[in-house]
């Protein structure tokens, strides 16, 4: 996986550094899922690695900028943070979620009947080169507040 990471950094012609590593690691390792600077931060903490939270900000902010995260910004959050997670050309092949906006829950999708279709509309609309990952943003049903009436 490390390996994976390095050549990542340097496929974006970015120096592999120790925080920029660590980062994209940390990323990773939330399995396609959304994660804030605090959480990152406290996921490297508890894993041994020391950066400041200046750092982090810096390096997700980087990492953004050079196509290996996507930045979210959530329209429920008071504090106006924003979240990252894995850009889908960076995601481990075939890797499809439905994430909701609001809470950040993620699924997996694992149906190859979709996979199937999705490749087949995809290489139809000449779509299919780039298609390694999909993250389909879908409000789950916790978080859907009913229409008044």
């Amino acid at each position: 996986m490390q390996t994976r990471v390095y050549e990542q950094l340097r496929d974006r012609r970015l120096r592999p550094t120790a925080a920029r590593a660590a980062v994209l690691q940390a990323m990773h390792e939330a399995d396609g899922g959304y994660r804030n600077a605090e959480q990152v931060y406290l996921a490297l903490y508890d894993s041994g690695m020391r950066f400041s939270m200046a750092s982090i900000y810096r390096v997700l902010q980087e990492l953004s900028l050079a196509g290996l995260l996507l930045r979210h910004w959530s329209k429920t959050d008071q504090a106006g943070k924003s979240s990252f997670v894995l850009a889908p050309a960076v995601l481990p092949p075939d890797v499809y979620l439905a994430i909701c906006p609001v809470c950040q829950r993620q699924m997996p999708i694992k149906d190859s009947t979709f996979a199937d279709n999705l490749h087949r509309v995809a290489q139809g609309a000449g779509f299919d080169a780039g298609l390694h990952g999909l993250a389909l943003s879908v409000t789950c049903n916790d978080c859907v507040t009913p229409q008044s009436a």
